[in-house]
């Protein structure tokens, strides 16, 4: 059953992934993917998971997980500066 589930819910989050990137990521805006967040709590997908996947196909995100990135580098840049003086 939690299979069967999880399929589904892979499936609309891959539909959610689509609208938005073809019409953005606010429903009110965006009709198709009003469709599909209805078709998803219809099969009681979380409201979590759905905020999740047009966060993720939106690109929201992505910039925070680059600026933690950045700054690491920049750490250890400095760290072998000092390690090697």
């Amino acid at each position: 059953m939690m299979q069967k589930k999880g399929k589904i819910f892979t499936k609309i989050g891959r539909e959610i992934v689509v609208a938005v990137r073809q019409g953005g990521p606010d429903p009110s805006l965006n009709s198709s993917l009003n469709d599909v967040i209805n078709k998803a709590k219809s099969n009681n997908m979380p409201n979590d998971t759905i905020t999740r996947a047009i966060k993720r196909a939106s690109g929201e995100g992505v910039m925070l997980n680059m600026n933690v990135l950045s700054m690491k580098v920049t750490v250890f840049r400095e760290w072998q500066l000092w390690w090697n003086a």
